[in-house]
């Protein structure tokens, strides 16, 4: 597993190495296999396969696939991984959220305080599409737009590399 990667001449923030491909694969898996959404349920770590018909949560989705693609354990509740993120230096994004299509992994977080139900959220983009768990669908890709709620979203690069 990598985990962070430290600063370098390169990227003078940390960084992650993703595993894209698996990353696609895990929540294609989940998807065509049942899975869904519910609040509070989370992935054990120590699964390396997706067995059908399981449930998770945005925060318990990331974590296990940064887990299971870039070798790092980001803890639990996606305000609990908000204050890694920032703890531990990621670069805020500064691409404009329509333009996401670059290639480069970021995770992006909606404070509990911008939503009605007052319930946080954290997922994964990449080329435009994000991979989350999310509502009443489950692990999913949908489009990254900017618009609506994902514009009151902060993003941070993860993985610098692009295509």
């Amino acid at each position: 597993m990598s985990g962070i990667q430290p600063k370098t001449s390169a990227y003078p923030w940390p960084s992650l190495l993703v595993d894209h491909d698996l990353m696609e694969a895990i929540v294609a898996k989940q998807k065509a296999t049942g899975w869904t959404y519910k609040l509070g349920d989370k992935i054990p770590l120590e699964w390396t396969s997706v067995p059908p018909h399981e449930k998770t949560d945005c925060s318990g989705e990331v974590r296990y696939l940064l887990w299971r693609c870039a070798g790092v354990d980001i803890t639990d509740g996606s305000p609990n991984q908000h204050a890694f993120i920032k703890s531990h230096g990621f670069k805020l994004s500064d691409v404009e959220a329509g333009k996401l299509h670059d290639g480069k992994v970021r995770i992006a977080f909606l404070s509990p305080a911008m939503t009605t139900s007052h319930i946080g959220h954290v997922l994964l983009i990449r080329n435009g599409k994000t991979f989350e768990s999310h509502g009443s669908v489950g692990p999913d890709s949908r489009d990254w737009t900017g618009l609506g709620w994902q514009g009151h979203c902060q993003l941070y690069v993860l993985d610098p590399r692009g295509n």
